[in-house]
């Protein structure tokens, strides 16, 4: 719920400087009915939806199409923005899924993910945060990986696919507790140091707009 309302405010910002508009065409990666509602909230008009597996088409404001984020059947340049919200990280390959994103968008990539830092590993190690994640569908078991990004790492990734094209990049940093469990009062104990954390970026949320030029 807070990643929702943070997105929220992201995306205001990126409206109020006119960096994207409601009547941009958005593509979502990993698609789910939680970025139905945050699109339809802020007004967009021209949104599709995509995962690997089929979701809830019951209350859908936008089309959806089932797609493989490492392998869009998209032409080059066919949405304007590019999309995606913590699923990167589920894919085994999530560099090749970036690049994907970056070649059907026309203007830019807007991604929110989890992000690298020492921090980060430290909370690994006392099990306070995921390594992996496990999940459960149509009673098929699957382990992921949860890859955590840099920014530097992101700039390479784009950069080699696309050495002749000089983007522009801005990045936002945010810091989300464990929703529940022992996990979420050791949080709130820590709450003053993550605040802290934050102004030096060590944060478990990065926010990246790509913008091409």
């Amino acid at each position: 719920m807070r990643e929702k309302k943070y997105l929220k405010k992201v995306l205001c910002k990126l409206i109020s400087k006119h960096i994207i508009t409601l009547g941009n065409s958005i593509l979502v990666i990993g698609g789910t009915s939680q970025e139905n509602d945050l699109f339809h909230s802020l007004g967009f008009r021209n949104v599709t939806l995509t995962n690997i597996t089929q979701i809830n088409l019951e209350y859908l404001r936008y089309q959806f199409i089932k797609q493989d984020g490492m392998k869009l059947d998209f032409p080059d340049n066919s949405y304007d923005v590019a999309f995606v919200a913590n699923s990167l990280h589920h894919m085994s390959r999530p560099h090749l899924a970036l690049t994907e994103m970056y070649r059907v968008a026309r203007k830019g990539l807007i991604l929110l993910e989890s992000r690298d830092s020492v921090l980060m590993r430290l909370l690994c190690i006392f099990r306070l945060v995921d390594k992996y994640e496990v999940s459960v569908e149509d009673g098929i078991k699957t382990t992921n990986y949860v890859y955590r990004w840099t920014e530097r790492e992101i700039k390479k990734t784009i950069y080699s696919y696309d050495p002749s094209n000089s983007n522009k990049f801005l990045f936002y940093y945010a810091f989300h507790l464990p929703i529940k469990g022992i996990r979420r009062i050791l949080g709130i104990i820590l709450y003053p140091f993550l605040l802290i954390s934050q102004c030096i970026k060590q944060t478990n949320s990065l926010f990246a707009l790509i913008m091409k030029q």
